[in-house]
């Protein structure tokens, strides 16, 4: 993976935390369910769909670039 690609992918992975730190703040029920309410102990299938899609995002940001 080229240093582009890596950077987009961060920048994603970045933007899906926060705004999961935002979801979980304003839907505590369904947060727990996905355990984005705990730092560190995150579904781990919740954690590879945030991945998958950061890194598929940053190809696409590369590629409209």
């Amino acid at each position: 993976m080229d240093d582009l690609t890596l950077r987009y992918y961060d920048a994603e992975m970045r933007y899906l935390l926060e705004a999961g730190e935002e979801f979980a703040r304003a839907h505590p029920e369904q947060a727990a369910m996905l355990n984005l309410d705990k730092a560190g102990a995150r579904d781990p299938y919740v954690e590879r769909l945030f991945e998958g899609f950061a890194f598929l995002m940053g190809r696409l940001r590369e590629k409209a670039r």
